[in-house]
């Protein structure tokens, strides 16, 4: 089976093809990767595990944001025979299930569930991301994390589908997002606020935009973006939110990027939520001396005064995942695809998902 893998100096000799083969450039670690022949996994009826598991056949896969960490950390780490296979949202079809499987079928298409309820002692011992290493082409994973997907759904969408709009569903529900509501989405070209504003289409909400890039206007206005702001425009954003009487909610991919500017801005007893930190990976790098501080006392004293619920999202349930899969297959939700690539394009796949400057949507790989 093929896998699509981070490379060592001597991994190559496990290469199915040394045309795929190339070495991309990730915030300056030199990045060697290509596609990876290796034996595929067997459902062992004599495992209690597998009794209640399934084989799917990968068909593509896409990478996000928390894929940077493993693969700088892969890359920089690397032994001579070592690999790393990538990859966290996939999409494929059921070749085989174990004896106690009811919920899937062989011949199903299915994406990957990746329901999360919190730390508990109590919590099941796999929570959250199925998989690390989406794009191994075979792969056995248990009946609870996959869930079968609609006919008008392609490969290429639900490669793309499940972390954002399970997380975007749980982040939009949890803020209770009323009709009429004025929210600001930070970050908005990332897949994460791209799946939330498109999950906010149906509450006829007053949507905007807030962005470091420029040139998109006419894209997040085909998503129903009522004002697109240049996060370095404080002056607007501020015009804008005493305009509205501010913002009832923020949906915002990185606390420590916006919590300290946005937090003035809510109304009073506005909602915020946040599902992540922008700079996850960047203790990684030695060259790294940028040390930004969050005034986080200042900001929490701000919604204390204003009686801010602050929500923290990981993930969410698979009830969010199934609210996304069935509005999408009515017609009233869509994830937003930047390019796909498949054969030996692996380092262009890369390249394309974590360093262009223009990539909008997501970037999948698929199997041919």
């Amino acid at each position: 089976m093929r896998n699509v893998a981070i490379l060592a100096t001597e991994a190559k000799s496990l290469m199915s093809n040394n045309q795929s083969i190339d070495t991309v450039d990730l915030h300056t670690v030199p990045v060697t990767c290509g596609l990876v022949a290796t034996k595929p996994p067997l459902l062992d009826p004599k495992n209690d595990h597998h009794r209640s598991s399934a084989v799917v056949r990968i068909k593509a896969f896409s990478c996000n944001y928390r894929d940077q960490t493993f693969i700088i950390a892969a890359s920089l780490k690397a032994r001579d025979k070592f690999f790393y296979v990538i990859g966290s949202d996939f999409t494929g079809e059921v070749v085989e299930i174990g004896a106690d499987v009811q919920t899937v079928a062989v011949g199903d298409r299915v994406i990957g569930n990746n329901a999360y309820h919190g730390l508990s002692l109590n919590a099941p011992a796999r929570q959250g991301v199925p998989s690390n290493h989406a794009s191994a082409e075979y792969q056995v994973l248990s009946e609870s994390q996959i869930i079968k997907i609609p006919s008008n759904m392609s490969d290429e969408k639900a490669a793309a589908f499940s972390i954002n709009s399970q997380t975007a569903y749980s982040m939009v529900r949890k803020i209770g997002v009323s009709k009429g509501d004025h929210v600001l989405v930070t970050a908005a070209r990332s897949n994460t606020s791209l799946s939330a504003i498109s999950a906010l289409r149906k509450y006829e909400a007053n949507v905007y935009a807030l962005t470091t890039s420029s040139g998109y206007e006419s894209r997040f206005a085909e998503l129903g973006i009522a004002e697109v702001i240049n996060s370095h425009d404080d002056e607007r954003l501020i015009e804008l939110a005493r305009s509205v009487g501010g913002f009832q909610c923020v949906i915002d991919p990185f606390f420590d990027l916006h919590l300290t500017k946005v937090a003035a801005l809510l109304a009073p007893g506005g909602r915020y939520t946040s599902c992540g930190v922008w700079r996850q990976y960047q203790g990684l790098l030695e060259s790294d001396t940028q040390k930004e501080v969050l005034d986080l006392s200042g900001a929490l004293s701000q919604c204390i005064l204003n009686n801010i619920q602050l929500v923290f999202n990981c993930l969410g349930s698979r009830d969010d995942l199934a609210q996304a899969i069935g509005d999408f297959a009515a017609g009233d939700f869509d994830v937003v695809i930047d390019s796909t690539y498949t054969g030996n394009q692996v380092g262009a796949f890369l390249s394309r998902t974590f360093t262009s400057a223009d990539r909008f949507g997501k970037v999948v790989y698929q199997y041919t």
